[in-house]
């Protein structure tokens, strides 16, 4: 009788002191909790929050952004953003008036940051200290603008396989060199640019002289003798002066590679050119398309041009790691796979050491990063099959924080063994409907399907509280979205309405609505691992089964969700969500040219008025001006419902309050490097994990 209590007795014992053992012996250790594996650890080509996070630490990017916010260096030390500007005349006398103008306006110079002009024949060539268009209306008050000409981006696309009559094959540099013959026979233009690539069908042309004619012209140069088209121009981009906005970065001095190579301005320079290659099919290629070239004057200096001013220029040199050349350079993507796709090294503050599937990643740390060692030896990311697994791993100790699952976050606020840091996520979840099916092609069923869904019952009852209503696009938080945009309200009675006005009704009395002879039946897919998502999936599958759509629901291996339904838009309809920067260029997500893979637009969103804004976001940099841009642009978007919009959580950390602090290294006003001691979770604004690299155990001293 006594055998079992006693048996008993011993296990709590031993499970008591292997918990208590753990939390000794792994010392400097941190073991972060994770669903699952990530696709690749390759920077330019993972599209997960997952291995993003990873990659934080293994790797670096130019810029990044302290805990107020504001952009610092990383990689480089400094940058300079300037930008040269040239607007046309008709004649070299008319600029050559216009330079003494602007010569003579000492306030405007001091306004734009003007820092130099001069000619080049009939153009005048302006030097700011800045980029952007801001300054154009004084310019053009000041200027005759009758006596300018306009200035066109042209893009171009030829045909493949075809030939000139004399049988010579449409090369890009073949088709370049008759169109600025035509054109300048035509006298067109005067200055002209043009680039292609091995393996693309568009190359541009830029060029002065009037749209319409210029079209004519390039299409008389792309017929072949006997009338057959050999390329098409598609759209001419108009803008008063051609702008080219300069980043000049400064690279940091004695920052290497893990395995001990200098890193040096060549592997950003690398890092683009593999971004732009088409045979590395990156998904964030989208970012860096309207730079114009890069230099590499020296080891130490990185200089991209832009063909056009774009606002999240430093944006895209924050977000992105970047390659090391000397280990890439030569080698295939397949050979990627082998040598870094799944054990990257960077210059950041831990290196890569193991990876064993299904179980867990391991990092080392790296006692020559630039800023200093980190404090913790090793981090590991521990793969756990839900997040109820984590939390009892989190409980025992096992794991050191979890993102807690909404409906435990009561009993950890209340109680004192636990630190909770809720803040609100650049985020949103959603249901994201393929337009490329039929089903969802007419808005008055997508407004349908949104009106058949309550989204604040989903927020009490499956985020116990933990979000808010999603008005579209940009998370309610950001400073630069529209939250005068009314959610569209629970209401099946009117989705009923609107499916019978796009003529869905139940004809045969199955219980089922259907169209010429189709019933409405589809499949709702989301991923393993994320219960919220599959209880949206399922609550979906009743919602629509109350106003007669019939939804299958699938669950997918994230690694599955991923390659063979997203990427190859193989799907009806998903339940996801984006995790977003703070940044408001969302062309990669929204602009019809991401719509094939391996763009992010997999919903195949395609509104002209929609991808109007987003161009017009990318290039301004008046903030006031792109904030009212963003908040139209999310308003189409909207009231369009590519996505049913369904709410932006909040990010719900929690850590046992006793296991970390921060000790990180700050410069005073005389920039003599201090130590700053203070809590985990300090600075909302960026997360409770912006300063890990200097988190320390209290039981142990701070190395």
């Amino acid at each position: 009788m006594l055998l079992l209590p006693s048996l008993l007795a011993i296990f709590f014992l031993l499970a008591f002191f292997n918990v208590r053992h753990l939390q000794h012996s792994r010392g400097n250790l941190i073991i972060e909790g994770s669903i699952g594996d990530p696709e690749t650890l390759n920077p330019i080509l993972s599209t997960t929050a997952g291995a993003g996070d990873i990659m934080a630490f293994i790797g670096g990017a130019l810029l990044s952004r302290d805990e107020n916010l504001n952009r610092i260096g990383d990689l480089a030390e400094t940058w300079t953003v300037t930008q040269r500007t040239w607007l046309y005349f008709t004649d070299p006398a008319a600029a050559a008036t216009a330079l003494a103008a602007l010569q003579a306006d000492r306030p405007f110079a001091l306004a734009a940051k003007l820092t130099n002009s001069h000619l080049d024949g009939r153009a005048l060539i302006m030097d700011f200290a800045t980029a952007g268009r801001s300054y154009q209306d004084a310019l053009f008050k000041l200027l005759p603008r009758d006596k300018t000409l306009p200035f066109h981006q042209i893009s171009i696309s030829l045909e493949p396989k075809t030939a000139f009559a004399d049988g010579t094959k449409v090369s890009y540099e073949h088709a370049g060199r008759r169109i600025l013959e035509c054109l300048a026979a035509d006298k067109l233009s005067e200055y002209y640019i043009y680039t292609w690539q091995n393996t693309s069908l568009n190359f541009e042309i830029m060029a002065t002289g009037p749209s319409e004619q210029i079209r004519k012209s390039i299409q008389r140069a792309l017929t072949s003798p006997d009338g057959k088209p050999l390329g098409t121009v598609g759209r001419i981009k108009t803008d008063p002066t051609r702008d080219e906005p300069v980043i000049t970065f400064h690279i940091r001095h004695g920052v290497r590679w893990h395995d001990g190579h200098q890193f040096t301005a060549q592997d950003a320079a690398f890092t683009y050119r593999m971004l732009m290659d088409e045979n590395v099919a990156s998904p964030r290629r989208a970012d860096y398309e309207l730079i114009r070239k890069i230099d590499v004057p020296d080891p130490y200096t990185f200089i991209v041009t832009y063909k056009e001013p774009y606002s999240s220029c430093l944006n895209s040199w924050s977000s992105n790691n970047l390659l090391p050349r000397h280990l890439l350079q030569g080698k295939t993507k397949d050979q990627w796979t082998e040598i870094y796709d799944m054990a990257p090294i960077g210059t950041g503050p831990y290196k890569f050491k193991r990876w064993e599937s299904n179980n867990y990643i391991e990092l080392v740390r790296n006692d020559d990063y630039w800023e200093g060692p980190p404090h913790i030896e090793t981090y590991r990311i521990q793969f756990l099959p839900d997040p109820f697994t984590q939390q009892l791993a989190f409980e025992s100790r096992q794991i050191d924080y979890v993102a807690a699952p909404p409906y435990a976050m009561g009993r950890f606020s209340h109680d004192p063994r636990y630190a909770v840091h809720p803040r609100n996520a650049g985020a949103y979840s959603y249901i994201g409907w393929n337009l490329k099916r039929t089903l969802f092609q007419d808005v008055r069923v997508r407004l349908a399907l949104a009106h058949a869904i309550d989204t604040d019952e989903i927020i009490k009852y499956v985020l116990y509280g933990y979000g808010d209503r999603s008005r579209g696009i940009y998370p309610n938080h950001f400073p630069f979205a529209n939250n005068q945009i009314a959610p569209i309200a629970y209401d099946p009675q009117l989705a009923k309405e609107l499916l019978a006005q796009a003529g869905w009704v139940d004809s045969d009395g199955d219980g089922i609505l259907d169209k010429n002879g189709q019933p409405f039946r589809f499949t709702l897919i989301s991923n393993q691992g994320n219960n919220i998502r599959k209880d949206i999936a399922t609550l979906a599958q009743a919602a629509y089964k109350k106003i007669g759509i019939d939804v299958d629901v699938h669950i997918y291996e994230w690694t599955v969700f991923i390659t063979k339904h997203i990427d190859t838009r193989e799907f009806d309809a998903c339940v996801l969500g984006w995790r977003l920067p703070l940044d408001p260029d969302s062309y990669q997500i929204w602009h019809s040219s991401q719509i094939d893979s391996p763009g992010l637009n997999f919903v195949s969103y395609n509104n002209p008025h929609a991808d109007r804004f987003i161009e017009l976001i990318r290039t301004e940099f008046d903030e006031n001006k792109q904030k009212s841009y963003c908040q139209r642009l999310q308003k189409i978007i909207y009231d369009d419902q590519p996505y049913l919009f369904l709410y932006v959580p909040q990010s719900t950390p929690v850590m046992h309050i006793d296991a970390f602090r921060v000790r990180r290294p700050v410069v005073d006003p005389d920039g003599r490097r201090q130590w700053l001691e203070e809590p985990v979770g300090l600075h909302r604004k960026v997360g409770f994990r912006r300063f890990q690299t200097w988190w320390y155990r209290p039981s142990l001293a701070p190395i």
